[in-house]
């Protein structure tokens, strides 16, 4: 119980290598309150706990964000009536039926990512000339963002995700 009491999900230790901590952590403190940070915050180690605590947002908010570090309450990571607002518009560009119409031009995204690794000046780099553009052009295709606007779209992206979760 030693190791629960010293526990920091934010220490280099902990975020050098977690995995041997959480999987003591499964063991001797299943579910651990943290008060080292600026926001209250839990980890909860178990699968099914974890479950039940995504299932619960009544006690459980996302409104600080899923991490040890703070972030703003919009989008997916806000509570009730703010949380559903956000989902809502998105919900018909992912349903079933409208996924089922992108399908096509999605495989042409991806032949066409493909065809760019294969013949760039960096031909077969997996990472930078696939993998890493594929879902940003994806993502503008479900929400109807020009290819002009990739760029941006990204830049943005990228300055979200560091604001929200740090470099």
């Amino acid at each position: 119980m030693d190791e629960a009491k010293r526990y920091n999900p934010a220490a280099p230790e902990t975020l050098a290598d977690p995995f041997p901590v959480y999987e003591r952590m499964r063991a001797q403190c299943p579910l651990h309150h943290f008060d080292g940070l600026e926001v209250p915050f839990y980890t909860v180690f178990r699968y099914d706990d974890v479950r039940a605590v995504q299932m619960n947002p009544t006690t459980w908010s996302s409104r600080y964000g899923s991490g040890p570090t703070y972030m703003k309450s919009i989008g997916f990571m806000a509570d009730g009536k703010a949380h559903s607002e956000f989902r809502g518009i998105f919900k018909t560009r992912v349903s079933p039926a409208a996924l089922g119409k992108l399908e096509a031009p999605i495989q042409a995204v991806i032949d066409d990512q493909i065809d760019v690794m294969l013949r760039g000046p960096q031909a077969g780099d997996l990472h930078d000339l696939f993998a890493l553009p594929l879902p940003v052009r994806v993502i503008a295709l479900l929400l109807g963002i020009p290819d002009a606007d990739l760029n941006a779209l990204k830049h943005w992206s990228d300055v979200l995700t560091e604001t929200g979760f740090g470099e």
